[in-house]
């Protein structure tokens, strides 16, 4: 699935997840996720305004990540990446490759 950083003025700071995906990736009994960031596995809290409207990913180790490997250069902008399922409340996030 696609996602995209949220930025909080200072560079990306959570993954935004599209509502069609939260109903087709994450059970509603979930309360955690775990993200595969290459070498860095990190267990994420889902808030309950995930399931209201505002499906964001937040984490203190997850902004950090975001900052070194999905940095756009503009503090506003996002960065499109990949999240794939890879087992039980388990994604690998990648930045998408870029064709220039």
């Amino acid at each position: 699935m696609i996602v995209r950083t949220r930025s909080n003025g200072r560079g990306a700071s959570s993954l935004l997840v599209r509502a069609e995906d939260v109903k087709r990736y994450f059970p509603r009994s979930w309360t955690t996720i775990e993200l595969q960031l290459g070498g860095l596995r990190i267990d994420c809290a889902l808030s309950p305004e995930f399931w209201k409207g505002r499906p964001e990913i937040t984490d203190t180790r997850l902004r950090e990540w975001l900052r070194f490997k999905a940095h756009t250069g503009n503090g506003d902008a996002s960065t499109v990446l990949e999240m794939t399922p890879a087992g039980s409340n388990c994604f690998t996030v990648q930045v998408r490759p870029t064709c220039h």
